[in-house]
């Protein structure tokens, strides 16, 4: 019982953790030299990306609040939200490794 409880939880923190590295520590490092730019311009790139994160934690503990409060179930109000979270974090990527010129960002 407990193991058939707890897979699921492992897979999340696992795919938060890789997620989290993606995010913290591989896109800084890929925006010099998948983008070439100087040092000022990949930090300014990064702390975009920071602050998408700290805008989507908030965002996603508000939203995952109020649809507990309105429905009562907390299973609803957290595992639709990390698979929302996770999906829409898959969609922000993919401009990141598709798109190679970055005058398109702005529209993303």
């Amino acid at each position: 019982m407990l193991a058939r409880r707890m897979v699921p939880v492992t897979a999340f923190y696992f795919c938060y953790g890789w997620t989290l590295w993606l995010y913290l520590g591989w896109i800084p490092s890929f925006s010099p030299h998948g983008y070439r730019l100087n040092l000022k311009s990949s930090a300014l790139f990064s702390a975009g990306v920071f602050l998408a994160g700290v805008l989507g934690n908030t965002l996603g503990g508000v939203v995952s609040d109020r649809i507990f409060d309105r429905t009562g179930d907390r299973k609803k109000a957290r595992r639709n939200l990390v698979v929302a979270g996770f999906v829409c974090s898959v969609a922000s990527m993919l401009p990141i490794l598709l798109l190679h010129n970055l005058t398109w960002w702005p529209f993303f």
